[in-house]
């Protein structure tokens, strides 16, 4: 198992960064979109373009609790880290890090339009496995790393290559606004001293997406894009509860079980 007890990526950074706000029925649609436009859009696998070096995705549900925060970049090397925020403190928590053999972005898209795997490395934050160590000893949780998270990484990139085709080819439904918040910033020495902390001022580009003119997928044209198999695979997550309880709910097989197809990148 490997750790990465320091992120050279600061959490602090989170707040900088172009940021893509979304909710769990405007991600269903922009599913059910792509899913029915499949065809057409692999034929213009190469008008799809990148436009940033590193984004963060934050998408809540319908109480506006946030279930999946998602930091990608590919300014040195296409590199996923996925986040844990805390409902009532707002923390910000790193939990997994992973980087592909794949250092352009040209790559990165015909692989996954051709549903090619990826070569990856893992890391793992220790606020992870201190959150795991309460369900799994140390060597369950050594040999069984990458199948706990393989799931959950495979919906971070997928959720990202979507919302990017997306808004690529409805750039009329995107909406782009500047968000200023403030935040209190202060050295230890000046604690120790008891000066008070100074004010900083921040900047942020918000991206919204509009998914008001597509038609809600029906359960059933859900169920054909999610699963595609008589068996499918549902990934582990994260469960929060009313009263702030967060239960890892493990990575599991429903259907049948002896009819599940192995797993391929795709994003339709």
């Amino acid at each position: 198992m490997k750790e990465n007890k320091l992120l050279k990526f600061s959490i602090d950074d989170l707040d900088k960064v172009d940021t893509i706000e979304i909710t769990d029925e405007q991600y269903e649609k922009i599913c059910h979109w792509i899913s029915i436009n499949w065809n057409e859009l692999k034929n213009r696998t190469n008008e799809l373009e990148l436009p940033f070096g590193e984004v963060v995705i934050r998408k809540n549900d319908s109480n506006n609790i946030v279930n999946d925060l998602t930091y990608i970049t590919i300014k040195e090397g296409f590199r996923v880290i996925t986040f844990l925020e805390d409902k009532n403190t707002k923390e910000t928590i790193p939990m997994n890090i992973w980087d592909y053999d794949i250092n352009n972005f040209e790559n990165l898209r015909n692989d996954f339009f051709e549903c090619k795997s990826c070569n990856y490395t893992l890391a793992v934050t220790k606020e992870f496995v201190e959150l795991f160590s309460e369900e799994y000893d140390e060597i369950t949780l050594k040999n069984n790393l990458r199948d706990l998270t393989d799931d959950y990484r495979l919906e971070c990139v997928k959720m990202f290559f979507r919302i990017l085709v997306y808004s690529q080819f409805n750039q009329q439904y995107i909406v782009n606004e500047t968000r200023t918040q403030t935040k209190k910033v202060q050295s230890k020495k000046t604690r120790r001293a008891g000066k008070k902390p100074k004010i900083k001022l921040i900047k942020q580009n918000i991206i919204r997406i509009n998914t008001d003119h597509i038609q809600s997928p029906t359960e059933e044209e859900k169920r054909e894009y999610e699963r595609r198999t008589f068996g499918w695979t549902v990934r582990g997550h994260w469960r929060e509860y009313k009263s702030g309880k967060k239960v890892w709910i493990k990575p599991q097989i429903r259907g049948d079980k002896d009819k599940v197809e192995g797993k391929v990148y795709e994003i339709d």
